[in-house]
């Protein structure tokens, strides 16, 4: 008998990329990613932040 293998699926999320630097944050824009982490290497990449002090500063919120 075949072993049924688990399917593997990544749901992706819309994401809202916002860099903190004061009050109030400035929103980056939004990507697709399937947690916040990936969202914020995606936001890195697309949106061309090469500053490191920058990069520290984004945070992702999910909107969907």
């Amino acid at each position: 008998m075949a072993k049924k293998g688990k399917k593997s699926t990544t749901t992706m999320h819309t994401w809202a990329i916002s860099r903190i630097k004061g009050t109030p944050a400035v929103e980056v824009g939004w990507v697709d990613a399937p947690d916040a982490e990936t969202a914020i290497k995606e936001a890195i990449e697309r949106y061309g932040i090469t500053d490191r002090e920058q990069q520290k500063r984004l945070v992702a919120r999910r909107v969907n």
